[in-house]
């Protein structure tokens, strides 16, 4: 009897095992076949894609085969000639004509400053000088009192450097550093032209710094200095005519 229990058991536990082999294996083919059905879809839509961009393109060579089919205009020269029997309406010459009223609109108007001093139109020594020296030359003047160039004419830095009475700042200002600084760009001979245009108090020095330091200054306060106008027939004795004076005394 106990040989017969144990083989029900041995065949029971061979069928369980069948079985779950069987389960597994149809697993298996279920993957399989899923893998199968996706790569299918996959090769479907490519071939669908495919065939799109074949459609497409053959459209594209029937637009081309239809546009060249199409026939061209004529050229100019094949064109027939059409003779006109109006003349064609010439437009009058309108010679121009510059309005001077009209001001520029790039041209800025110069800002006089209302100074403390006296305007260079009531200095007689320095009216003398602007009336001596050409307005190209009073334009390095010019930028220091306005900061400006004035446009072309004598008249316009004339008129603004008479005008002038002074500067509207102080000596601890930052205008007055760069004043200063504009100056120290001029050659020694510029400043002591500026000097004597301007009439300033000349330095016993010829320190560079100095002769700034005395432009600056008058520019603070313009006063007239007083000094008499050099006579129109007085020349300078030339270096020549004082040694034969100096001969004649020493005779």
């Amino acid at each position: 009897m106990e040989e017969s229990v144990n083989e029900m058991e041995g065949a029971g536990t061979s069928q369980a095992n069948e079985e779950e082999s069987t389960e597994e294996s149809t697993e298996e083919s279920k993957e399989e076949e899923s893998k199968e059905e996706e790569s299918k879809e996959e090769e479907s839509k490519e071939e669908e894609s495919k065939e799109a961009e074949e459609s497409t393109s053959k459209d594209d060579d029937g637009d081309d085969d239809s546009d060249s089919e199409e026939e061209l205009p004529p050229g100019l020269l094949e064109r027939p000639v059409e003779i006109f029997e109006n003349k064609r309406d010439r437009k009058k010459c309108v010679p121009f004509s510059f309005d001077e009223k009209s001001p520029s609109p790039n041209k800025k108007k110069v800002e006089i400053p209302e100074g403390k001093g006296v305007k260079l139109g009531e200095h007689p020594h320095v009216n003398y000088q602007l009336d001596k020296n050409p307005s190209q030359d009073l334009k390095i003047i010019h930028r220091l009192f306005f900061g400006s160039v004035p446009g072309k004419g004598a008249h316009g830095c004339k008129t603004n450097l008479r005008n002038f009475c002074g500067f509207a700042f102080d000596e601890d200002s930052i205008e007055y550093r760069r004043k200063e600084e504009y100056l120290g760009r001029f050659t020694m001979a510029n400043l002591k032209w500026t000097v004597t245009v301007l009439d300033c108090d000349k330095p016993t020095g010829k320190n560079k710094d100095q002769l700034i330091s005395s432009i600056l200054t008058w520019c603070l306060n313009p006063q007239p200095s007083g000094k008499p106008l050099p006579t129109k027939g007085a020349k300078t004795p030339s270096k020549k005519n004082t040694k034969k004076e100096g001969h004649k005394e020493k005779e």
